[in-house]
């Protein structure tokens, strides 16, 4: 497969995407929120573990959940480092 504009795999970089830190609609787990990916224009979750852990953890290159098609994927950011760490005493 070849991905034009691109000289080789090796020179790709995912592109960074920023996420939300949500808690899930169950409340047991973490959830990472893509409000609109620059790709598709839609919006993804992506999983953060469970209450107990660091859902910061989970971020950093993650598969696209994009409908197009995007080589490796993206790199999740964190949109917001002052939320999620507002976010996060709240539950400890």
């Amino acid at each position: 497969m070849s991905f034009p504009g691109l000289a080789s795999p090796h020179t790709y970089a995912p592109p960074a995407v920023s996420a939300f830190l949500q808690r899930s609609r169950c409340g047991a787990y973490w959830v990472w929120i893509v409000r609109h990916c620059e790709k598709c224009g839609r919006g993804h979750r992506h999983g953060g573990g469970t209450i107990g852990d660091d859902p910061r953890r989970s971020l950093g290159h993650r598969a696209g959940h994009c409908r197009v098609a995007i080589p490796d994927g993206y790199v999740l950011t964190d949109g917001d480092p002052d939320c999620t760490e507002r976010i996060l005493r709240e539950v400890r």
